[in-house]
């Protein structure tokens, strides 16, 4: 096992900050268009492809470097995610995907220190269940919209186990391999699988509307490939448990564009639980920086 990660750089954290903005405003593009879930799926990955090969390219990056299990793993794991994600979101609310998504960091922090040797201590867990319980809060407060979809929330649970297992595979090949080139690698096996899955089901691909062009690319390039190029360039230098906190913020800004873009309705009771995500991943971050100046000054008490 490579040396624990104890605590996260703060270009790191700026860097799942900046991921989690830009993934809030997928939920709204993806349901201002009648663009099927598959067929956004397949466009988001394939669009991502060449945008990755050129920084590859331009970065004398060399694709082979990718150990092939990491490529297979995190492409596979990738695909399943988007799936599920495009599927859940034309099923029900953003903000119920979104939230729905705050069990991730209690996932990840049940196998970080057995895969990772990440230690969490006492404080961050105190401030994680405070971030699950403000966007459970928000669940409670959205429940019974006409946009929901008990179906829709499955499919939204079976997203996050897909998404959390991608989460950790990614992360594992980061110790391997450099950002652009796990990117670009895992992309074009996702997308490889993603094309298996919409021949199989004889879905159209050809789009003629401008609008629905705009909307995918725009998917693709900047939530798509920038965000998840910022997470995995993270993954070295952020805790997983900090990151995937950090994530919580999701639903808050997912649900707020939604109100916005959407006209879905945000209640007095789902406005206080983004509020109560918020300030536990703002606490979160706080917890592990207090605990990496703590352990600055024991070394240096401890030094000869």
């Amino acid at each position: 096992m490579d040396e624990p990660l104890e605590h996260a750089d703060m270009k790191g954290v700026a860097a799942v900050s900046f991921a989690t903005v830009i993934w809030a405003v997928t939920g709204p593009l993806v349901k201002i268009v009648a663009v099927p879930a598959l067929v956004i799926s397949f466009y988001r990955l394939w669009i991502s492809v060449p945008a990755l090969a050129i920084a590859a390219k331009a970065g004398g990056k060399k694709v082979l470097k990718v150990p092939p299990k990491w490529a297979l793993l995190g492409g596979l794991l990738f695909a399943l995610h988007q799936l599920l994600f495009f599927q859940a979101l034309k099923a029900t609310t953003v903000a119920n995907v979104m939230i729905i998504g705050a069990l991730q960091p209690a996932m990840v922090a049940i196998v970080s220190l057995p895969l990772f040797g990440e230690r969490v201590n006492r404080v961050q867990v105190v401030w994680m269940a405070v971030g699950i319980a403000g966007v459970a809060t928000v669940v409670a407060g959205s429940a019974g919209s006409p946009a929901w979809s008990g179906w829709g929330d499955i499919l939204a649970v079976l997203n996050i186990v897909a998404f959390t297992a991608y989460f950790l595979a990614s992360k594992q090949a980061r110790t391997k391999v450099d950002t652009t080139t796990y990117s670009l690698v895992m992309t074009t096996t996702a997308g490889i699988v993603m094309a298996v899955i919409c021949l199989a089901s004889a879905q159209p691909l050809v789009r003629s509307d401008a609008k629905e062009w705009i909307v995918v690319a725009t998917i693709a390039l900047i939530p798509g490939t920038l965000g998840h190029f910022a997470v995995n360039w993270a993954h070295p230098r952020v805790p997983a448990v900090t990151s995937s906190t950090i994530l919580l913020g999701l639903p808050a800004l997912s649900a707020a564009g939604a109100w916005i873009v959407l006209g879905e309705s945000m209640t007095p009771l789902a406005i206080a639980g983004s509020a109560i995500a918020i300030i536990a991943i703002g606490a979160m971050i706080r917890a592990d920086r207090n605990r990496a100046r703590a352990d600055e000054i024991e070394l240096e008490s401890t030094a000869p």
